[in-house]
């Protein structure tokens, strides 16, 4: 039987220290550094040429409960379906320190294309072992691309996670 709670956690704002914090279920890809706003908000626009990159979303999975041992083995993945014009990358490596998000092409850790990876057998994964309330896994900084060709449209994309527990 599962013991540990676990959320996963957005950050967000500047660099230094803990910056701004938000446990969520969801979040959005946004033109703007901001983990609280919506897509109404703070809409990503198809671009006249060349490609709009949202803010990069840093995600990582925080311990609220204890295990008996230890919780380890952090798998994402998607269903691996986008819509035309739109892409969305992800670090495949470590990314073990923060840094404020950016909306230019993100350098954080090997760059994959998420949609690759559409099943938890083929999936990312995100370092970490949490045995305590407040240990926190590596991060998994996500980025959404538009291209000219995109359609008009919101659409949301399914994150799905797994980890293990003993």
């Amino acid at each position: 039987m599962s013991q540990a709670i676990i959320v996963l956690e957005q950050r967000y704002g500047t660099d230094y220290g803990e910056g701004a914090l938000v446990a969520k279920s969801s979040f959005n890809f946004l033109s703007v550094d901001d983990a609280t706003l919506s897509p109404t908000t703070a809409p990503l626009r198809i671009p006249q040429t060349g490609t709009q990159y949202s803010y990069e979303t840093w995600l990582r999975f925080r311990c609220e409960y204890a295990p008996l041992t230890k919780v380890f083995n952090f798998r994402v993945w998607t269903d691996g379906e986008l819509n035309t014009g739109l892409n969305i990358t992800a670090n495949n490596t470590e990314v073990a320190s923060y840094r404020e998000p950016v909306d230019v092409v993100s350098d954080q850790g090997t760059r994959i294309d998420l949609v690759d990876y559409a099943s938890q057998i083929v999936s990312i994964l995100v370092t970490g072992e949490l045995s305590s309330v407040g240990d926190k896994t590596s991060y998994l900084v996500l980025q959404e691309e538009v291209t000219t060709d995109a359609n008009p449209v919101e659409e949301s994309e399914s994150i799905y996670y797994s980890y293990d527990e003993i």
